[in-house]
């Protein structure tokens, strides 16, 4: 049910995927301005000023609703949804887009259904004015598959509406927000042009904060870890990731792409990969090996020589600088590595959040299988307890909310898969599961087909990056960032099969 993409080829077109310099200056004092606004300023003129900033970002997609698209996506990417000044302690002290308030729903989360009914009326309405054959691809399909199998949770656990409304709304974040977004950007980003823009901006405003975490590390500005300094704890740190896999893909000799550009990307993927060392994220960890595994693995010959000095230069750079700055750092890491030995139990069990982590998948099971409900799951806001497999250690708030602790009854699990259980059973999760690889597989087809070297850049890109996206998303903030991502696959995937028919009739 969406109007076919438009492909626009041009020699420069790959010039499109280029951060200038005067672009990342630019968003770099644009981030530091928002984030003292968010931080610093009273509350009393923090608060009104982000209802005002949402007004004017629905103002903004009521008069283009592709620009205000690009504003909310850049928006979200600078709001703090976790404090960096107390983040065992909920955002308190931040006022953002995802911590203010408005009848007890985070303003970005309005903004963002605001946008999504914006994009949908402009859709019907285009199309009631010019009747266009509509071309419904394999991941569009994909995800209202996502929205169906909610769908059908919440039929299987609809008094969970009445007895806990809130909890039922916040599981729904994904199907109706997150994949709301994914329709949008289909509907209104139908141009290569257009979707490159996206991708750019999206690691522009990643970038930005990447190089400001960066520097307040290097300056000793953070929360103290250890032997080491985190600068930031919010959720959608993930991005540095996207970042990484970007400012290495940008290296390839096949896009015509300019030195400087090529040097900013490879100086932001630098930026990415110290604040994901230093940050002790084991799963970042992991999944920037991962993005890193599959240039290798994917990339030409030509490319991989480029991705492996440019690595390596990256690499030298970051531990070059977390030595002359701060050498102990390595005392903590090393600590955390060590976690990551799952053969080795006492490693393994030695942290604290991944036996959190097993615990709940053991708890989960178990209450599902008492109630019978392993296939379809309990349903969205719904909760699981800890009474089968007691936590062998005292919770604290960082951990679960004290009103959770002191009911022993949780809803909100620390990852994808425990909630996807939880709310949708081993039924529900293989068929999550199944759909999110078919995306995959569609952006594998666009890599290994085009003949665009902007399109086959983009779609290496995800490759590397979307599983992380899609492992981390369990807040509102990765919900909205893995709708954007979806429909940078789905946009992406449109517009290879428009250009490779186009290739094929021509060769005919």
């Amino acid at each position: 049910m969406l109007p076919a993409p438009t492909v626009e080829p041009s020699c420069h077109s790959d010039s499109r995927l280029s951060i200038p310099m005067a672009g990342l200056v630019l968003f770099v004092m644009l981030f530091l301005l928002y984030d003292y606004a968010a931080y610093f300023l009273p509350a009393s003129i923090q608060i009104p000023l982000t209802y005002v900033y949402g007004a004017a970002l629905l103002l903004i997609a009521l008069v283009n609703l592709p620009l205000g698209l690009l504003v909310f996506v850049v928006s979200l990417i600078f709001a703090d949804d976790i404090s960096r000044m107390a983040p065992t302690s909920g955002a308190t002290d931040v006022h953002s887009l995802m911590t203010v308030p408005v009848a007890g729903i985070s303003l970005g989360n309005l903004v963002a259904a605001g946008i999504v009914a914006l994009g949908l009326f402009f859709a019907l309405l285009g199309w009631s004015r010019e009747p266009r054959q509509f071309h419904v691809t394999v991941v569009d399909v994909s995800v209202l598959g996502i929205v169906g199998l909610y769908a059908l949770a919440l039929l299987h656990g609809i008094h969970w509406l009445s007895d806990n409304l809130r909890g039922t709304i916040n599981d729904l974040q994904f199907p109706i927000i997150g994949c709301g977004l994914y329709f949008a950007v289909r509907f209104h980003t139908r141009t290569e042009e257009e979707l490159a823009r996206l991708m750019k901006y999206t690691v522009l405003a990643a970038g930005a904060k990447a190089l400001v975490w960066a520097a307040w590390a290097l300056l000793g500005i953070g929360e103290q870890f250890g032997t080491t300094i985190r600068v930031s704890f919010e959720s959608g740190r993930i991005l540095l990731v996207l970042v990484l896999a970007y400012g290495l893909v940008l290296q390839s000799p096949r896009l015509n792409v300019g030195r400087w550009a090529r040097l900013i990307a490879l100086f932001l993927a630098a930026c990415a990969g110290f604040n994901i060392l230093i940050h002790a994220g084991r799963m970042a960890w992991l999944f920037a090996a991962f993005a890193c595994l599959v240039l290798l693995v994917l990339g030409e010959f030509r490319d991989k020589a480029r991705w492996l000095a440019a690595g390596a230069v990256c690499g030298a750079v970051l531990v070059a600088g977390a030595l002359t700055v701060r050498p102990q750092i390595f005392g903590t890491l090393g600590d955390f590595a060590r976690t990551l030995r799952v053969w080795d139990i006492h490693s393994f069990s030695a942290s604290r959040s991944s036996m959190v982590r097993v615990y709940e998948f053991a708890n989960i099971h178990a209450h599902l299988s008492h109630r019978s409900n392993l296939i379809l799951g309990e349903g969205p806001g719904s909760h699981f307890t800890d009474r089968y497999y007691p936590f062998p250690f005292r919770l604290a708030e960082d951990d679960y909310s004290f009103q959770e602790i002191e009911s022993r009854r949780f809803q909100e699990p620390h990852g994808l898969l425990q909630n996807l259980l939880l709310n949708t059973g081993y039924g529900g999760t293989s068929a999550y599961l199944a759909f999110v690889f078919i995306i995959y597989t569609a952006c594998y087809a666009v890599y290994r087909k085009t003949g665009r070297p902007p399109l086959k850049a983009q779609a290496l890109v995800l490759l590397a990056f979307l599983p992380a996206m899609v492992y981390t998303t369990w807040t509102a903030k990765t919900n909205m960032l893995l709708g954007i991502c979806l429909g940078l696959a789905g946009g992406l995937y449109a517009i290879g099969r428009i250009s490779e028919t186009a290739k094929g009739t021509s060769d005919n």
